[in-house]
């Protein structure tokens, strides 16, 4: 008596098959969730200053950042830099834009970010939330 006969085997190698592309498929779907940024940040340069009066950006401890960056100004070029994380783009002329993909810290932190052409145009990065600004602004007055 055959107890694994050609049938047995062929559904066997089909289980077996059909697993390992699971598998395949499951690490594939996963690489490709872990590469895209959790956060989006968009900012915009306007004549002498980024679009919302240099507003304060926020992004998660540890999280990965694509950060949009778009020269809307008249006759005027720009570029953007954040301190301390040696994220800078290309001096923009009006109309470009520049994507740029990177880690931020683990820890809260509150740096800063600027258009070293215009001095003017600077704004915070909070790295955390709204106490993490908080306690840096407090941190600084005493």
């Amino acid at each position: 008596m055959k107890v694994f006969g050609p049938s047995f085997r062929r559904r066997a190698s089909l289980v077996i098959v059909c697993g390992m592309l699971l598998v395949g498929i499951t690490l594939v779907a996963g690489e490709s969730m872990r590469s895209r940024p959790n956060t989006v940040i968009e900012v915009v340069a306007e004549n002498l200053a980024f679009r919302g009066n240099n507003p304060t950006l926020y992004a998660e401890p540890g999280s990965e950042v694509k950060l949009i960056f778009r020269n809307e100004a008249r006759g005027i070029e720009h570029h953007l830099v954040i301190e301390g994380l040696g994220v800078e783009t290309a001096i923009l002329r009006p109309g470009e834009r520049e994507e740029i993909i990177f880690s931020v810290p683990m820890r809260d932190t509150v740096l800063t970010y600027s258009c070293y052409l215009h001095p003017i145009m600077k704004g915070k990065f909070v790295v955390g939330d709204a106490s993490t600004l908080s306690a840096s602004q407090a941190a600084t007055t005493n």
